[in-house]
């Protein structure tokens, strides 16, 4: 069910079991996975179907990449803020995360996560065939006979990493209409995440403000 949040009373509740905000890759994704479930999900995109320049002005913000460098256009170019997200411009580069990506770097500040490269396996297949690419393979050493000769000999300073492109996929567009149409899916456009409300405890939401 497509909802345009211009059309809703501002004083109305929304209730659903799920919330996602945002329809880029992630809630897209996520919001797929539910489809036919019988669970009831409201998945909420800022923009609408198509770019908008004062929507998309949101993103705008500053990066500091050190105390000389201030750059104030890749917030806003890199990201696009409606249906579909940024994969409306991605250039399809799949790649799986290597294991420092996870780590905590001491020359980086708040870097490190709870999980680790084990953890995000298994859902690597969906992730591949989401993209529509082959299921990732294990280009390591006994692997990548496939490719052929090897440009780059592996050192200690230099090693191959080994990409696959999907033709992108523009999430939007592919997987519009089976969200549109499904029974217990409501797709809102036009709806910006105002504030989000935690309970006491601050591990659970209790409920997310939009306008």
């Amino acid at each position: 069910m497509l909802i345009d949040s211009k059309e809703v009373n501002s004083d109305q509740p929304i209730s659903s079991d799920i919330c996602i905000i945002g329809a880029g890759a992630a809630g897209i994704t996520i919001a797929k996975a539910y489809l036919s479930s019988g669970v009831s999900v409201s998945l909420m995109e800022s923009g609408a179907f198509n770019p908008d320049a004062e929507t998309q002005d949101l993103y705008r913000g500053w990066t500091e990449f050190n105390d000389e460098e201030k750059r104030e256009s890749y917030l806003l170019g890199s990201r696009l803020r409606y249906f579909g997200g940024t994969t409306n411009h991605w250039a399809g580069w799949c790649k799986l995360l290597d294991p420092i990506d996870f780590r905590k770097r001491d020359w980086v500040d708040h870097s490190g996560w709870p999980i680790d490269e084990s953890d995000l396996k298994p859902y690597y297949s969906g992730a591949a065939e989401i993209v529509e690419i082959d299921p990732f393979k294990d280009y390591s050493a006994e692997g990548r006979d496939c490719l052929g000769d090897q440009a780059i000999i592996d050192s200690d300073n230099m090693c191959s990493k080994y990409f696959q492109f999907s033709p992108p996929t523009r999430f939007g567009r592919k997987y519009r209409r089976e969200l549109v149409d499904s029974d217990n899916v409501k797709v809102y456009i036009n709806a910006n995440a105002l504030r989000i409300t935690l309970n006491e405890r601050g591990d659970d939401v209790k409920h997310v403000e939009f306008e």
